[in-house]
């Protein structure tokens, strides 16, 4: 799915990416697609794409709509594959829509509520994301409590340190804690239940719980976890990008807020008035 651009991130209400209605070949009816789309991941391996564009601008996010595009449709173009510090197993990429036509029978749903649909599957994304970062923190705990019960320091093990246990009983309770929740969202997913809200506050609490329970516990691995080839810091840093994708945590707090009464906000930049050239 090709939503994200190298300008707009998380706020999908800003996309560029513009899709006009035109005559092809024939006179077949459909739309002509223009844009780059960036952090796509499998982008270099698709066959098909889903993309969101703007249809019609003048309606903010009520003027997205949904395309499928074909990876062999003319004027589309794996631009780029960019390189990251983990995730290596999926490659990401900038894909770029140089006027590639496509039949309106390509439209996902209808005109205009592309945004709608993107909402309505964020949140099951968000959650997926949840789960898996909360079995990530789960795993990374089990990891480093087996490591510290063997490994030898002033003349014990340093699991037998009061500091150590502190530390990773604490990330006990938090992880039980957030899974429980996760569990919850499970279930109110399997009812058709889960909300916008849930869903977010799901995937911060798991995303920011599995990046902390990663950082304390390569810390208690000493100088093995921070090898290449140490199953501690693969987590630690692949633990980084899930508070990115899927929606900044920033964003998953604002989400949140709006169960508090609060309304999200639009600032507008005002035009800088052109100062008079000095006279010299």
């Amino acid at each position: 799915v090709a939503m994200s651009e190298p300008e707009v991130g998380s706020d999908l209400g800003a996309l560029s990416t513009r899709a006009e209605e035109t005559t092809g070949e024939g006179g077949k009816g459909g739309f002509e697609i223009t844009g780059r789309k960036m952090w796509i991941s499998a982008g270099s391996v698709c066959d098909y794409v889903v993309v969101a564009a703007v249809t019609d601008p003048a309606k903010g996010s009520k003027g997205i709509s949904l395309f499928v595009v074909e990876a062999d449709r003319e004027g589309f173009q794996v631009a780029k594959r960019v390189a990251k510090i983990g995730k290596h197993a999926s490659d990401t990429c900038l894909l770029t829509f140089d006027r590639v036509w496509v039949p309106k029978e390509n439209m996902i749903g209808n005109r205009g509520h592309g945004f709608r649909l993107l909402m309505t599957n964020l949140s099951k994304e968000r959650l997926s994301i949840a789960i898996g970062s909360a079995a990530s923190a789960r795993r990374v705990l089990a990891l480093t409590v087996n490591y510290v019960q063997g490994r030898r320091a002033f003349g014990g093990s340093i699991g037998g340190l009061q500091s150590v246990q502190t530390t990773l009983a604490r990330l006990r309770v938090e992880i039980d804690s957030c899974t429980s929740f996760v569990d919850r969202c499970i279930v109110e997913q399997a009812l058709g239940k889960l909300s916008a809200e849930s869903a977010s506050i799901a995937k911060y609490l798991a995303t920011d719980l599995a990046h902390k329970t990663a950082n304390q516990c390569l810390q208690l691995f000493g100088g093995y976890g921070y090898l290449k080839n140490s199953p501690v810091a693969r987590h630690f840093v692949d633990s980084r990008v899930p508070r990115i994708y899927g929606g900044a945590n920033e964003v998953m707090l604002e989400i949140a807020s709006r169960g508090l009464g609060f309304r999200p906000q639009r600032f507008r930049m005002n035009k800088t008035k052109k100062l008079p050239r000095s006279k010299m």
